[in-house]
């Protein structure tokens, strides 16, 4: 069976609220785009419950946090916690991408409001400056139902992100201290910040 796996990643600084890093219009030179005959569809701001299991969504997303922190605890850099917002922001992002067919950060497929990095990253309610990263993943391989498969696609995924530059920087940047990570068929969405959103 043949696999398909893409990688993307987005950073930027925000200074200030109003003044949205200018690098935002940058399109990454390994930015992977895989389009489908998918309609846009609008979608409500709350995350639809996925066609996967809860436990195996749960798992996958402990085992990324454990293969990331691991890539940085190997270079002495501060292990990334799990963060609830944003979480939630990596989910719809990646269910985004999956309806529309579009591996992307930006897109005019997704809905409204939520088709650019930057009116995603609008949606936290912070204090600036902080600093924020985003890593898409998309594979068309089947979710794993096993816990040591979902253990080892995991693994697969950060290594994927790993063996590219820019990715990596994301993984190994030093200000970054919170992660979420959202999956929706296969399209999984990592998203940095360098604290706590709510903070």
């Amino acid at each position: 069976m043949t696999i398909s796996l893409f990688v993307c990643l987005f950073w930027t600084l925000f200074p200030i609220s109003t003044a949205i890093g200018s690098s935002l219009d940058q399109i990454p030179n390994d930015f992977n785009v895989s389009v489908r005959d998918t309609p846009a569809t609008k979608y409500s701001d709350k995350v639809r419950t996925q066609n996967i299991e809860e436990n195996t969504r749960k798992d996958i997303e402990l085992y990324v946090l454990k293969w990331t922190n691991q890539e940085r605890q190997r270079r002495r850099l501060p292990i990334l916690k799990i963060n609830p917002t944003l979480g939630k922001l990596a989910q719809i992002h990646s269910r985004n991408q999956a309806t529309s067919g579009v591996m992307a950060h930006d897109s005019e497929n997704f809905p409204k409001g939520w088709r650019t990095f930057e009116e995603r990253m609008k949606k936290l309610k912070f204090v600036p400056p902080m600093v924020f990263g985003e890593n898409v993943f998309w594979s068309s391989a089947n979710l794993p139902s096993k816990a040591t498969e979902r253990n080892d696609y995991a693994r697969k995924m950060v290594h994927a992100w790993m063996t590219s530059e820019k990715h990596r920087k994301n993984i190994l940047h030093l200000n970054f201290s919170r992660m979420g990570i959202g999956i929706f068929n296969g399209y999984v969405t990592q998203l940095f910040a360098s604290r706590d959103p709510s903070e």
